[in-house]
């Protein structure tokens, strides 16, 4: 028998006598982004009309009057969705961060009953590589934009609807981000909601999800649909016009429906949180939810409802305090620089903080958070890298790192919000081009808030940006102190352009030497130490670091020590066998030397280590031409032109020269078609030498493919104007239309330390 809601005693009576839902329904996710729950009108009953297809769907399924998210960040709120486990428990704590695979989805669980699983998704906040595409065999991300249109991604997401059989259940993931900042609604919604365009972008949010499940509806089968926010906005409430900070309700309640074959349709005005949707949706599909998770089926019977809450993005931010709370049916304690306990039942607005006033109550609440605090354990969603932080800035969250320690000491965001906004403002200011106004309010926002990494890296970029360097070496110095770590390699590239080489090198050494297991920091001072010194400054490592010492290695080529390169290589092979990068770089060294013994063994390692690298295939173009066998160089060559672009820096150099040597053996043999495709390769990995386009153009006239032979020497000529021999052999193939038959090809591998123009690629 399907089980009654115990949290509304009307809506059990009514489905006391009901039968369970059929097995195997499909299931169907919605989530909105920057969802205020007060802009979804089956929430707001009085207000403006702005959301018809979540009414209808609130209308025939249940509608939870009092969900929250667990935190006002979109990859932490979708975390707890799918998971069932609260941020603490998977370590989800910051947009940027990853769900670890040991985490057990909502998707995993549909795949492994043999649902078909597809998630499409609006934004790369939630990108494949942030852990949620656990579970799914489809997963439909933005490709070449931060964001895409929920039209857009809803047609992907119906477009892979109808390719799914009939008869197989589906699990489909509908992300859409519309409602996020900065809000532009599309017609008919933008004239619909003049000088609203938050509500203009909540009702487009709307009209697409309606389509979505409409169409999904044509498959004709019994499903679990639930449409759910991921958290809300701020809209000027509390001081804070978006999300990130706060965890009064504004930002953290949000809209949830759930609807089910069997469901009786009704409202639930107990208190949910978007936790227990995972648990709810495998009861509901006949899924096996793990049974320690910290949600719970909301139609089995239960305590009375309380959610967790947490916004670490404050003190990881901005160096303010963090803030965790409870909610309650009719409590709010929030616990931050100092505590926060709101009645929510007589100050719904939250504006009346009664903490002061009423102690024990503080006390009893939080003690119950803190049994929520305990659940966190050892995983971690990992630091976010730089790349994955430029993301998160195109999508307007500011700032990064880890911040300090919690601690009394740190400021009460609600002293500082307004500096979100300052800093907001001058971001704008400088993306228009108003470079001296946005610099004044980044020095005014330093100058109140000296503590803030998020402030000083800011006004750092802007000082580079207009021309301050010195200034700004010193504004990402202090934002690395206090806890912007890609900032100090900012600092340091910023010194390297001043031609302050030796302070880096000094800063480099320092933080190494005052912690050892600093890898960036042992990296800059030994690669500028060899860069300076070569192999002398090699006696300041402290054991063997595989991928440190590989860079080292090509410091030391390019710098002509090859028996130091050599040697380190060969400390790291003894060190660490299994190593696959240094078994690679051997080899290649040992080619370019001509000793060939070793190199099958090498490649081997390589290969069983799982390194599937371009310099491997070059390598075994190499060996197979020096050894003659110019059939096994032809197909390592063909191997590596269908890969994506090589390497770029030292590597590339040393693979062109290796690849011209290939060429030069087969030109040698009469085999034009591989010379003609090693020095393509070869061009392709230096797309600013002539060299090896004026050599293909020759192997290709050789082979009386003029057309394209011409074409090869235009190639040169656009990479060197002036370079001669290409310039001779263009005009002399000018009308011609048979072979030209001459010309050796011009030097392309010349002595490794000469830097003359045409001389080494």
């Amino acid at each position: 028998m399907r089980r009654a809601l115990p949290v509304l005693a009307a809506l059990a009576a009514g489905l006391a006598g009901a039968c369970r839902p059929a097995p195997r329904p499909d299931i169907l996710v919605v989530t909105v982004d920057t969802a205020r729950a007060d802009h979804f009108s089956f929430l707001a009953p009085g207000g403006p009309p702005r959301t018809p297809a979540a009414d209808a769907l609130a209308a025939e399924g249940v509608a939870f009057t009092a969900a929250f998210s667990p935190t006002p960040l979109t990859l932490v709120a979708h975390s707890t969705l799918f998971t069932g486990e609260v941020p603490p428990t998977h370590g989800v704590r910051d947009n940027g961060e990853t769900l670890g695979p040991e985490a057990v989805t909502l998707a995993e669980l549909a795949r492994e009953a043999g649902y078909r699983t597809g998630a499409f998704v609006a934004a790369s906040v939630l990108a494949a590589d942030r852990g949620l595409a656990q579970g799914f065999e489809t997963y439909d991300e933005p490709v070449g934009a931060e964001t895409r249109r929920g039209e857009v991604v809803a047609a992907a997401a119906e477009a892979w609807l109808a390719a799914q059989p009939v008869d197989a259940p589906v699990m489909a993931w509908l992300h859409l981000y519309d409602p996020h900042t900065a809000y532009d609604p599309p017609e008919p919604e933008r004239s619909a909601w003049p000088g609203d365009p938050y509500s203009g972008e909540i009702a487009y949010a709307d009209r697409v999800a309606g389509e979505f499940l409409a169409a999904a509806a044509r498959r004709d089968r019994p499903a679990i649909v639930v449409l759910a926010g991921d958290h809300g906005e701020g809209l000027g409430d509390h001081g804070e016009a978006t999300h990130g900070v706060f965890l009064y309700d504004a930002f953290v309640h949000v809209p949830l429906v759930i609807r089910a074959p069997g469901l009786a349709p009704g409202r639930v005005d107990a208190v949910v949180g978007l936790v227990d949707v995972m648990p709810t949706v495998a009861a509901l599909a006949g899924l096996p939810a793990p049974a320690s998770l910290d949600g719970r089926d909301l139609f089995a019977a239960g305590p009375p409802g309380e959610v967790y809450l947490e916004s670490l993005y404050p003190r990881r931010h901005f160096g303010w305090s963090e803030l965790r709370g409870l909610r309650t049916a009719d409590r709010k304690l929030v616990r931050g620089a100092r505590p926060e306990l709101y009645d929510l039942a007589a100050d719904p607005a939250e504006s009346r903080d009664l903490a002061a006033g009423r102690p024990a109550e503080v006390a009893a609440l939080a003690d119950r958070l803190d049994r929520w605090r305990a659940r966190e354990g050892e995983r971690g969603g990992g630091a976010v890298d730089a790349a994955t932080r430029a993301r998160l800035e195109a999508l307007g969250y500011l700032g990064g790192g880890e911040g300090p320690e919690q601690s009394p000491e740190l400021p009460d965001p609600r002293e500082r919000v307004d500096l979100l906004e300052r800093m907001n403002d001058a971001e704008n200011l400088a993306a228009r081009g108003h470079l001296d106004a946005a610099l004044a309010l980044h020095r005014q926002v330093v100058a109140r808030d000296p503590t803030n990494p998020t402030a000083w890296d800011l006004l750092a970029r802007r000082l580079e940006q207009a021309g301050a360097l010195a200034e700004a070496a010193e504004a990402f110095g202090e934002a690395a102190r206090l806890g912007r770590g890609d900032d100090r390699a900012r600092r340091w590239s910023l010194l390297e352009r001043l031609g302050r080489g030796e302070t880096v090198l000094a800063e480099a050494r320092a933080a190494a030497r005052a912690d050892p297991g600093d890898r960036e920091a042992r990296a800059r001072w030994l690669e500028l130490a060899v860069r300076r010194d070569g192999a002398a400054a090699l006696a300041g490592r402290s054991g063997v670091d595989p991928a440190l010492d590989g860079l080292l290695a090509e410091i030391l080529v390019a710098r002509g020590e090859r028996r130091a390169a050599e040697k380190l290589l060969r400390e790291v092979r003894a060190a660490a066998p299994d190593d696959a990068a240094s078994a690679l770089g051997l080899a290649r060294l040992l080619l370019e030397d001509g000793r060939l013994d070793e190199i099958p063994a090498l490649l081997a390692a390589a290969g069983a280590a799982g390194l599937d690298a371009p310099e491997a295939e070059v390598v075994r173009a190499g060996l197979a031409a020096a050894t003659g066998d110019l059939a096994a160089a032809r197909e390592a060559v063909a191997r590596l032109a269908a890969r994506p672009a090589n390497p770029a820096g030292l590597t590339a150099r040393r693979n062109a020269a290796a690849l011209s040597r290939v060429a030069e053996v087969a030109w040698k043999a009469g085999d034009f078609a591989l010379a003609a495709a090693a020095w393509g390769e070869a061009a392709r990995v230096v797309p600013g030498d002539p060299r090896p386009a004026a050599n293909r153009g020759l192997a290709l006239e050789r082979l009386g493919r003029l057309d394209e032979a011409r074409a090869a020497f235009a190639e040169a000529l656009r990479r060197d104007p002036d370079f001669a021999p290409a310039r001779r052999h263009a005009a002399a193939l000018r009308g011609r239309g048979a072979a030209a038959g001459g010309g050796a090809p011009s030097n392309n591998a010349p002595p490794r330390a000469s830097a003359a123009r045409g001389g080494e690629p």
